[in-house]
């Protein structure tokens, strides 16, 4: 099952890294805002999950 982790400008990919043992198909992003990703850039957010999502169902 694909799996995306989304870091911060402020943080890294360390969740994603932690992911990789679990998951064939890890993706890692940095979002360019703080903690809230969804609330400080909703297209980016929404934009990049549309990607995900997309590219999983192929």
């Amino acid at each position: 099952m694909p799996v995306l982790s989304v870091g911060t400008a402020h943080s890294d990919a360390t969740d994603a890294r932690a992911l990789h043992p679990y998951a064939d198909d890890t993706r890692e992003v940095l979002a360019p805002t703080g903690h809230f990703v969804a609330e400080e850039d909703p297209a980016w957010f929404a934009a990049t999950l549309d990607e995900f999502l997309t590219s999983a169902r192929r």
